[in-house]
């Protein structure tokens, strides 16, 4: 967790060319909108595979029908360094969150819902913020997250599979519209939640 400076948030998929960046783009335009102070929003994925390559032709052109910006931007892996710097990162999936889990682990790091202070970071699936959907206090970072927190082992999996963002790289333009609309609707529950935990 980063201790001093901005609020940083990263949000992670895989390849970092289609749903983190797209989530990055729009959470960044709505805490500007918002007047929020003191965040910056950055994203990366869980490979190298994409690395150096723009942001998907499909993804950039949702988001410019949106009315959001495309900038500049290269893909790249999240490093230990980012995470360790992060205070908020957020996982477009289960597969996503579990190999955070393991970075963190490797790290020396505690990642979890909620997490915060020197070594601990706010590790969560990105539609955990979804108010739509019935995700428990400790998936929201509320409580005590080792009292009554997540089922363990394949319930816990499935759990947060119902949480997944589906990659829209493998499906059509309707796909990567679909990923925006779920973008848009989750990211001003994120403002929220970055206000109240910043005093803004």
């Amino acid at each position: 967790m980063n201790t001093s400076g901005p609020y940083r948030i990263e949000m992670v998929c895989t390849g970092n060319i289609c749903r983190s960046v797209m989530a990055q783009i729009v959470l960044d335009t709505q805490l500007r909108s918002a007047g929020t102070q003191g965040v910056i929003v950055s994203s990366s994925g869980i490979s190298d595979e994409e690395h150096g390559n723009p942001i998907d032709r499909r993804a950039a052109k949702a988001l410019r029908q949106a009315g959001y910006p495309t900038p500049l931007h290269r893909a790249h892996q999240l490093d230990a360094n980012t995470f360790a710097s992060s205070d908020l990162v957020l996982a477009m999936t289960s597969t996503h969150f579990a190999r955070l889990e393991q970075l963190a682990r490797e790290a020396g790091l505690e990642a979890y819902p909620g997490a915060s202070g020197p070594g601990r970071v706010d590790l969560r699936m990105f539609r955990s913020f979804d108010p739509n959907l019935a995700v428990s206090p400790a998936e929201r970072g509320e409580g005590d997250p080792f009292a009554d927190a997540e089922p363990e082992g394949d319930a816990q999996w499935l759990r947060r599979r119902e949480l997944d963002v589906p990659d829209p790289w493998y499906g059509t333009a309707a796909d990567f519209d679909q990923t925006m609309q779920t973008v848009e609707e989750i990211c001003p529950h994120i403002v929220s939640y970055v206000r109240k935990v910043t005093n803004q």
